[in-house]
């Protein structure tokens, strides 16, 4: 288990290491800010994708959709010339309904199964 953990770990820096690697070439400069708040897009793109922020629940095809519906948003925004600063605020709204979402579909689903154990 703990093997695991440290692949993982290992795994997770060489990622970010590749990445750093293509957003210099991008930006044909490196700054320590580059990457500010990708990390809410990531957040955003799996439990918009249908991951359950409880666990247990998700595949990664639908967090490449829910990462597509979140550039598909950044797009539409910077469309309707929404502020930079608003963005975030956005996104972080989409995060939260969809979290709400899914505990809202969490205790249906457990209030369905007492029903349907009453009724067998």
């Amino acid at each position: 288990m703990k093997s695991v953990l440290i692949s993982v770990y290992v795994m997770c820096g060489v990622l970010a290491g590749v990445a750093a690697i293509i957003t210099s070439g991008r930006l044909n400069a490196g700054s320590p800010t580059s990457g500010n708040l990708a990390e809410l897009d990531s957040i955003a793109a799996v439990i918009i994708g249908g991951a359950s922020f409880l666990g247990g629940r998700g595949t990664v095809a639908n967090a490449l959709v829910g990462a597509l519906m979140i550039s598909v948003i950044r797009n539409g925004m910077n469309l309707l010339n929404v502020g930079a600063f608003l963005q975030p605020i956005v996104i972080g709204v989409v995060i939260v309904l969809a979290v709400e979402s899914d505990v809202v579909r969490a205790k249906l689903e457990d209030r369905f199964r007492v029903l349907q154990a009453a009724l067998s």
